[in-house]
């Protein structure tokens, strides 16, 4: 599993996409069964960003997205392997200064009412870069909220 900012992807790099996530560099590849992402332009860039997954060769129709809300800001997506993972839920948590979303699933195969494989969950937040004081501030509280929303 990754999490990527996307740098508000809406369409194209599908070659470049394809490199970075199967091709092969000294024997290893990145090939993730999860990937978590920041800074899509609207359901268009997460409808797009699947279609390169699920066109890839040997990737056909493996890959699925989680349901997507619109955040009015370059927003978050999931995309997941179906083979790998069940889908539990997306949750927003409403922040200052911009919303995060919670995803949460299974690993494949164990029963939904399972105690020993319960919910895995993936934050995905787009902080504020910068040094400056007020930058600083805003991940603060960005970072607080997922910190009280994963101790509950």
């Amino acid at each position: 599993a990754a999490t990527w900012n996307v740098t508000n992807y809406e369409s194209g790099r599908t070659n470049a996409f394809r490199t970075a996530i199967f091709n092969e560099f000294q024997g290893r590849s990145f090939n993730p069964d999860v990937l978590v992402l920041q800074e899509l332009r609207g359901s268009t860039g997460l409808t797009n960003f699947l279609n390169i997954l699920n066109t890839t060769p040997g990737q056909e129709n493996q890959w699925a997205a989680a349901p997507f809300l619109d955040t009015g800001d370059t927003d978050s997506g999931m995309v997941y392997r179906k083979s790998k993972i069940d889908f539990v839920s997306r949750v927003n948590i409403t922040g200052d200064p911009r919303d995060t979303q919670r995803y949460d699933f299974r690993l494949k195969g164990y029963q939904t009412n399972s105690t020993t494989n319960p919910n895995v969950s993936f934050y995905s937040s787009h902080w504020k870069a910068g040094s400056s004081a007020e930058d600083e501030s805003r991940r603060l509280v960005e970072a607080t909220n997922i910190r009280n929303d994963a101790a509950n």
